[in-house]
């Protein structure tokens, strides 16, 4: 039985390496890179770019049985998927892509995202020169940018968010210990604006405030492609072109096809922890389906959240409280490397 895995996130590679010499299963893993990455680490390579060689893991280091594709995945069916050079059936996919950084400006010279290791070091290249370095998005990833580039440059910062807070979907004690903490590095925040046009090297908000930049570095959330997929009703998808699953993280109407990570449309914070809970069940999953036995159930468990604020400060979030110093970035960094290790 043929199973194909789209996606080599932590998802994806968790799948991958459960179901590795299962011995019944034939398993493809496809991703356009031939590494596993430490997303969350990502925020730190604005400043260090040869860290990216810390958090990463060739997909061959740790599957044995498992074939390796690495191709950009451009079609899929509820039969079989396209890469940008073959065509694969198969009986149990699963889906774990991932999701789209979009920027919403026409002209992206020097726009960046936080999205994949080759892009922060491109963007890291180009900050050398930058003196000032405007960050859109006040999220996770804006928010621990920022407080990278400000605790280990001397660069001008300005952050501009949409919201009236940071990182708003945490508790109110983390927006004001990361607010804090960004205003005493010399971070300019602009609140409840949004970036909306760009003249040359200036940007423009929706309140028309004009701001100069070297560079700009987008984090305003997710979006996801639909357009990938073919011969899939409207009732797979959410208004955001998330994909429903059920308790059993099986794509609505097409049970041998599982999704894990971003693109479901669990509500839950979108972290790397989630999406290793997700490759779990799914795993199981697969085997039981092959199988015809029952299906193991996911359940959506909250615990702390991480923050980094530079390399010696952070935030450990879980509402409604919130607990700033050095120990949640010791916490971080042994998570990073625990993950990195059990592969």
């Amino acid at each position: 039985m043929r199973v194909v895995i789209l996606g080599g996130g932590f998802c994806g590679s968790m799948v991958a390496k459960r179901l590795d010499n299962s011995g019944e299963l034939d398993v493809i893993l496809i991703d356009k890179e031939p590494y596993f990455e430490y997303y969350p680490s990502l925020p730190k390579l604005t400043t260090d770019p040869e860290y990216h060689e810390k958090i990463i893991k060739r997909y061959s280091t740790f599957l044995e049985d498992v074939e390796i594709l690495t191709e950009k995945v451009v079609k899929v069916t509820p039969d079989n998927i396209s890469t940008t050079e073959r065509k694969i059936d198969f009986d149990i996919l699963v889906i774990s892509l991932g999701a789209d950084y979009p920027i919403y400006l026409d002209n992206k010279k020097n726009v960046f995202t936080v999205s994949s290791g080759e892009k922060v070091k491109e963007l890291s290249k180009r900050m050398e020169k930058a003196s000032d370095v405007l960050i859109v998005g006040g999220g996770l990833i804006g928010t621990e940018v920022a407080a990278e580039i400000a605790s280990k440059t001397e660069k001008n910062v300005t952050l501009v968010h949409s919201h009236e807070r940071l990182i708003e979907r945490n508790p109110k004690m983390a927006s004001f210990f990361a607010e804090r903490y960004l205003r005493s590095k010399g971070v300019r925040l602009i609140f409840d604006e949004k970036v909306v046009d760009r003249e040359d090297d200036e940007y423009v908000t929706s309140e028309g405030r004009r701001i100069r930049s070297d560079v700009c570095i987008w984090s305003t959330g997710l979006s996801f492609d639909r357009s990938l997929f073919r011969g899939f009703g409207d009732p797979c998808f959410t208004e955001r072109n998330t994909l429903k699953v059920n308790n059993h993280l099986q794509l609505k109407d097409h049970p041998n096809i599982f999704v894990g990570g971003d693109m479901t449309d669990i509500d839950e914070e979108k972290t790397g922890h989630n999406a290793d809970s997700h490759s779990r069940v799914i795993a199981d999953n697969v085997i039981r389906f092959s199988k015809s036995l029952s299906l193991k159930t996911h359940s959506n468990v909250r615990i702390p959240l991480f923050i980094s604020l530079g390399d010696l400060n952070g935030l450990i979030s879980f509402d409604p409280l919130a607990i700033p110093g050095p120990v949640p970035v010791l916490l971080k960094h042994l998570l990073e490397k625990a993950a990195l290790l059990r592969l």
